[in-house]
């Protein structure tokens, strides 16, 4: 069966990390039952349903578009993305901040991790190139 999946990045002011947005159809939207079948891996299916590590997948209307968008919950996104920042960048110093060792990533490459994490959730699948 084919589906067609639209994938939106939307910036959550209130969360103040991205969210990713999305919507499958195939003539119709599919059904909340088909979104978890056809597009979260089996071995993850638990883990979403009960808003485990990755979030919960829920739906309201896109930001920008009103219309109905399924989202991955943010509410563990800055979490997530501080332990990745924290261990895969190397320390630098802050004069502003009494030389704190504080870790920094390019937006870039902040976007990069955060969607290799939450786009495999829900099927995006994401080419090798693009983290060359």
């Amino acid at each position: 069966e084919y589906f067609t999946v639209d994938y939106h990045i939307i910036y959550s002011a209130s969360y103040k990390v991205p969210v990713l947005y999305f919507n499958a159809y195939h003539g119709t939207p599919l059904t909340n039952d088909e979104i978890y079948s056809c597009l979260v891996e089996p071995s993850r299916l638990e883990d979403i349903k009960t808003a485990g590590f990755h979030g919960g997948i829920s739906q309201q209307d896109h930001p920008t578009l009103l219309i109905p968008f399924y989202y991955l919950h943010p509410c563990e996104t800055a979490t997530l993305m501080k332990s990745i920042v924290n261990t895969s960048q190397p320390a630098t110093s802050n004069s502003n901040n009494n030389n704190n060792l504080l870790r920094e990533i390019s937006i870039e490459g902040y976007i990069r991790s955060w969607l290799s994490l939450v786009g495999n959730v829900v099927g995006l699948k994401i080419g090798i190139s693009y983290f060359l």
